[in-house]
């Protein structure tokens, strides 16, 4: 293992605690467990990647000493570091402590001040009182902050809970952001890297993400590329092109020379059609992985979605023609670049035809796989994908007769689930309506997700493939 991705989005949390033994709130490290598949999405499907919770299993399975795996999460902090420590990781592996408190610094939201000439670093309640009478809306934020965290919206006066507020991240964080409330068109990021370079660091344009926002809690990104984020942009401001000039110098000066990874600045439109810098991200962000989703996923250009709330479609793959496993992994290597990331696989199984009688048995697999489609998108990738394969139907696959001959094909693609919902349409219906009636469908499945309730049958997929044995 030379490689180990770790998805922290506690990370900010972490960051705004500064300490090494700090323990994040249940409910992110609940986040960070159900998304470990976020790196995968960035650096590819066959990765090792685990969350920060798990990390401990897989480091001390034998000892590491010099021949640790490099570690590459979302973001570096005291915290994290710590716990890979106490896994028996060499430290002279791990980022030293005083260049990650360098880069907790650097991600101080004063560091971004010079680029938000509107903006004050206050540590007085009567500071913002005094910048009310001119602004009568306001926006306050705590220094270090997750997405949504941190930030009071206050308009013409304080409140006593506004005041209490500020008074203790003031005594946290030692002072507070105040700016001006403004209506938001238009949110994007630049995305960066900076990479060794010398004695330096040498800083790489990565793209651009589009996403939208709610009262400062992220909601998803625009899976579009960089030319129609311009056009989008263009549209508005003629503003973008010097902005990213001006973060770009300030990038190479005040981030370059003390930092290695990837970046994300964010930006947004005014209602008045100026642009303004509001965030600096040291580590991997959401757009960054939007971008990165869409790269290996055209089919996705238009969609919108959180990285961390894609659909999940379960699907059935078969073939009993030809070379049948090799015809499997080609389905599979098809779906993931038609319909996105296949992140879990059950083993190959043989079984006989179902419903009808051949001279071979089926191949057949489960697949999980993650998407921004929707479930009829998905069908018509996947019916796509059988007809490039080779499989010829005398009928219309969208609308096939009542009862029709089932016969070998070098390759099936059927959807079993599509998230929790249930479907029944003309086109489709989900679940899968023969799929508890199927052993070649429940037996892969079972290796899968055994615990799974079927959302129409309530019963589980163990329970099930139980049915049909007895």
């Amino acid at each position: 293992m030379s490689r180990l991705y770790l998805f922290n989005p506690e990370h900010d949390l972490c960051l705004a605690n500064g300490g090494a033994h700090y323990v994040a709130p249940e409910g992110a490290l609940r986040i960070a467990g159900q998304h470990a598949d976020v790196m995968r999405y960035l650096y590819g499907d066959d990765v090792c990647a685990v969350t920060a919770a798990e990390v401990a299993e897989v480091l001390t399975r034998r000892p590491f000493s010099d021949d640790a795996p490099t570690i590459v999460p979302w973001g570096w902090d005291a915290a994290l570091r710590q716990r890979i420590a106490a896994c028996g990781v060499a430290e002279t592996t791990l980022p030293d402590m005083a260049y990650l408190a360098q880069l907790r610094r650097l991600q101080h939201r004063a560091t971004l001040l010079p680029l938000q000439p509107e903006s004050r670093l206050v540590t007085k309640v009567e500071e913002v009182d005094m910048m009310l009478r001119s602004r009568p809306q306001m926006v306050l934020k705590a220094p270090w902050s997750g997405s949504g965290r941190g930030i009071r919206w206050v308009k013409e006066r304080m409140s006593q809970q506004d005041r209490m507020w500020m008074q203790r991240v003031v005594n946290q964080q030692q002072g507070v952001i105040a700016e001006p409330r403004r209506e938001v068109q238009l949110e994007l990021a630049l995305e960066y890297e900076v990479r060794r370079h010398g004695d330096g660091g040498a800083l790489f344009f990565r793209g651009l993400s589009l996403f939208e926002s709610r009262q400062g809690v992220y909601r998803g990104n625009w899976f579009i590329d960089d030319d129609a984020i311009v056009q989008r942009v263009a549209g508005l401001t003629d503003a973008l092109p010097a902005t990213r000039t001006v973060v770009e110098g300030w990038l190479r000066r005040t981030v370059a020379p003390h930092y290695r990874g990837p970046l994300g600045v964010d930006l947004y439109v005014d209602g008045k059609r100026r642009l303004h810098v509001s965030e600096l991200n040291l580590r991997h962000t959401m757009g960054m992985v939007a971008h990165t989703l869409l790269q290996r996923h055209p089919a996705w250009a238009g969609c919108f979605g959180s990285p961390l709330a894609l659909h999940r479609a379960v699907l059935s793959i078969g073939s009993n023609m030809g070379n049948r496993a090799a015809l499997l992994r080609g389905a599979v290597h098809a779906l993931s670049e038609r319909v996105g990331p296949v992140v879990r696989r059950s083993p190959v199984v043989e079984t006989a035809p179902w419903g009808f009688s051949a001279e071979r048995n089926f191949l057949n697999q489960v697949v999980v796989v993650d998407t921004a489609l929707s479930a009829e998108q998905v069908l018509q990738s996947a019916l796509a994908i059988e007809a490039t394969m080779g499989r010829r139907r005398d009928y219309d696959p969208l609308h096939p007769p009542e009862s029709h001959v089932y016969q070998s094909r070098p390759i099936d693609i059927d959807i079993i689930f599509f998230d929790d919902t249930t479907m029944d349409t003309p086109l489709l219906q989900i679940p899968h309506p023969r799929m508890h009636l199927r052993r070649f469908v429940l037996e892969p499945l079972c290796a899968l997700m055994p615990g799974y309730e079927h959302p129409a049958l309530h019963r589980t997929v163990r329970q099930m493939l139980d049915d049909l044995n007895e």
